[in-house]
């Protein structure tokens, strides 16, 4: 029984955990040449994101309109594949969580033209 009662109590606490991380990230360093974004969304037990980064003064947008290439988010520093939305290249990446932030960082870059930031620091909007 005791053990029942952890597994739900687990549930419930993963559950908060993925909707407190659902929601707009947005890198600290936007300007008026560079945006950068993550989308973060629950989808079914986990929590996946898609990006959206416009460069040169918002003649280059790598955004994917309705959020198709999403890619896992665990916060762990694990790698993870992601497919530009401006030349549909697939490249390397990682995300971890410190302090309330997301640190993104590119491991291996596209081999096609993308606008994604290779660092970034984004807070929850």
């Amino acid at each position: 029984m005791r053990i029942f009662i952890s597994l739900i109590i687990l549930a419930i606490s993963l559950q908060s955990y993925a909707d407190d991380f659902s929601g707009l990230w947005v890198w600290d360093e936007n300007n008026g040449k560079h945006t950068f974004s993550i989308r973060t969304e629950k989808e079914g037990e986990r929590l996946v994101g898609s990006y959206c980064a416009v460069g040169m003064s918002g003649s280059r947008i790598d955004c994917s309109p309705n959020s198709s290439k999403k890619f896992p988010i665990n916060f762990n520093g694990s790698d993870f594949e992601f497919t530009t939305n401006y030349s549909g290249t697939v490249g390397v990446a990682r995300i971890t969580l410190i302090k309330e932030k997301l640190h993104w960082v590119i491991v291996k870059q596209p081999n096609g033209e993308h606008y994604a930031p290779k660092k970034a620091i984004l807070s929850k909007q």
